[in-house]
């Protein structure tokens, strides 16, 4: 009975907290036995055990460092003392982050521990998942939760039980992590130079955003439809001519920029190719001398180069938004919200496969996607820009990952980030993924066949092509007045005007605590007011719209150096936030002044004339 009300506690603290996620598993798997003996806990697992008191193992992690802010991040819930015991022991403005791997050790702490005030708590996160699913949810923590800012200090303890069963798991469990971490660092966004670059392009195109049709009339339009997606790594030229024989009118084909000018050559006219980079010298490599087949749609957000959209009519472009990042949900509310956003990741490939995900085929086809160097070291396809080796100026530390046919194969740095990204959404898809790359990277989640047999199997039934069906739905996404676009355009310059004002009262206010001699009896209350100018600093900011890509990267460091910052109240450690606090407020204030100015001209110049 006494369990049961545990249970049932613990249980409903869980379902009133979205930090916590617990995926199904399957009860006929479960290995460990647990019980009681005596004042100790007892593992077991086959014919061997392991007997200790977990209440006690905050011993373990007394020493931990507690004066900064962080990331506690704990493969296993087992040993409730150190978990108890890092809890307590870290600022409420830390992080604790737990992964239970094992179901059975789950439902033992739920039913003989009550740890329902845990459970309730915002800072504190549980992921009961195991080792395989467990990795494709830390993005989503990262980004989503807020981790991102705390990344700079992460400390890990694992369960004294997964040290001695799971040891080499775990361990890889918090590789995991820390690349999951690193990958989404580099997610936050490019210089504030390429950054400006984006929104005047996106702003450059916005009319042909405009004109062309939403994809939101796609969705699911190709339901058990295979696609192929044509990537260019060095694999390709194993079965490349396969899509030559194929029967095109029982297949999607898409390409990524990097190799359509040999499908081309060689008499392949995709239904779609994609390109997600801004720089122009994407457009001068892939676009600029090519002559596109009426039957060829472009694919890509609206941030890339305008020259490329010249290219195609507003019947041969899709320019789907950007899931998750501010620029996009702006211009998604300029136009009332008529488009839909879907991931884009980090490559053109990621693209390429969100859209065919989006368009419901199935199943999603890949070749070419290496993600690996090639036995002679190409880093790309034969017949493409590539071939000229001084276009690839790749300087990266080469790293071994498990091969397409089990063995160990280089890669680098990004093709891993790309690989991870891959992998994360993969197991998040409904619909089979089948890699017919024949080299490079082995991809989790998916299904090895040869790209002929996947053909034979799958490509059996004729579909629309894209263009067609694009022609008998089309309408522009949209048709209102310019006034009206005119309009929100003004309302986010005259709040971007506002922020400036606030970022200017700010450095006046931190200039004159600088001024001040700050005293000891003092300090509580300065810190409590810097705290509170970075809330509203954080408010503003978040209503924005897309502004708070251009200050991500800043907040982010000023976050990293005030976390790094001991939990004591010192003269010192004021002084070193005002310092941290004014340079964050003042390229606040400069990108806000200067992006005012840029929608202002936009305003009197680009949109209301052709």
């Amino acid at each position: 009975m006494i369990e049961k009300m545990v249970l049932e506690k613990n249980l409903k603290a869980i379902e009133n907290n979205a930090n916590h996620i617990i995926l199904p598993f399957d009860p006929s798997k479960q290995k460990y036995n647990v019980f009681r003996d005596k004042d100790k806990v007892v593992v077991a697992c086959q014919n061997d055990y392991v007997r200790y008191d977990n209440s006690d193992t905050g011993k373990y992690v007394k020493n931990f460092d507690y004066n900064h802010k962080g990331i506690y991040f704990m493969p296993g819930l087992f040993d409730i003392g150190a978990v108890e015991r890092i809890y307590n022991g870290a600022s409420r403005d830390s992080i604790v982050f737990v992964v239970e791997p094992n179901p059975e050790i789950f439902y033992y702490m739920l039913t003989h521990y009550d740890m329902a005030d845990l459970f309730a708590r915002k800072n504190f996160y549980l992921l009961v998942a195991d080792y395989e699913a467990a990795p494709e949810y830390f993005s989503n923590y990262i980004i989503n939760k807020g981790f991102v800012i705390k990344v700079s200090n992460i400390q890990c303890y694992t369960s004294q039980y997964l040290k001695v069963f799971e040891r080499e798991q775990s361990l890889n469990l918090q590789k995991r992590f820390f690349e999951s971490a690193r990958s989404s660092l580099f997610m936050l966004g490019n210089s504030t130079d390429d950054t400006m670059i984006g929104l005047l392009q996106n702003l450059l195109n916005f009319k042909k955003f405009c004109s062309s049709m939403s994809i939101r009339k796609l969705k699911n339009k190709y339901l058990s439809t295979p696609a192929v997606i044509v990537s260019a790594g060095p694999s390709l030229k194993k079965n490349i001519h396969y899509l030559k024989q194929a029967d095109r009118e029982n297949v999607l084909i898409f390409a990524v920029d990097t190799i359509i000018k040999k499908l081309l050559d060689m008499g392949i006219s995709p239904d779609a190719v994609f390109t997600v980079e801004r720089p122009k010298i994407v457009y001068e490599y892939f676009y600029k001398d090519i002559d596109f087949p009426e039957n060829t749609v472009f694919v890509g957000p609206p941030v890339v180069y305008p020259g490329i959209l010249k290219k195609f009519s507003a019947r041969r472009m899709i320019l789907p938004l950007k899931g998750g990042e501010k620029m996009n949900n702006w211009l998604n509310c300029l136009v009332s919200n008529k488009s839909d956003l879907i991931p884009n990741g980090l490559s053109v490939a990621h693209l390429a496969f969100s859209f065919a995900r989006y368009l419901g085929c199935d199943p999603i086809i890949f070749t070419g996607q290496d993600l690996a160097y090639g036995d002679d070291g190409r880093t790309h396809s034969e017949g493409t820009i590539y071939d000229n080796k001084d276009v690839d100026k790749r300087k990266e530390k080469d790293l071994w990952v498990e091969g397409y046919f089990g063995e160990q194969v280089r890669t680098s740095e990004m093709w891993r980030k790309f690989q991870t990204w891959f992998e994360e959404e993969f197991y998040k898809s409904k619909g089979s993924i089948i890699n017919s790359t024949e080299g490079g990277a082995k991809l989790k989640h998916t299904q090895n066949l040869l790209l002929k047999d996947a053909l034979d199997k799958y490509a059996v039934k004729k579909c629309k092509p894209l263009y067609e069906l694009i022609d008998d739905i089309y309408e522009p996404l949209f048709m209102e007045e310019n006034e009206v676009i005119h309009g929100r355009i003004e309302n986010e310059a005259e709040e971007l005007r506002k922020f400036n004002e606030l970022m200017e009262s700010f450095i006046k206010k931190l200039v004159k605590y600088e001024n001040n001699t700050i005293v000891k009896e003092n300090i509580v209350e300065y810190l409590s007011e810097l705290n509170q100018m970075m809330i509203e600093y954080e408010q503003n900011a978040d209503g924005l719209g897309f502004f708070t890509i251009f200050i991500q990267t800043h907040f982010a460091i000023a976050s990293f150096e005030i976390n790094q910052l001991k939990r004591s109240d010192t003269v010192e450690k004021v002084g070193k936030i005002i310092e941290i606090q004014k340079k964050l407020f003042k390229v606040s204030a400069d990108l806000s002044e200067l992006i005012y100015g840029e929608l202002e001209k936009y305003l009197h110049t680009s949109f209301m004339s052709d």
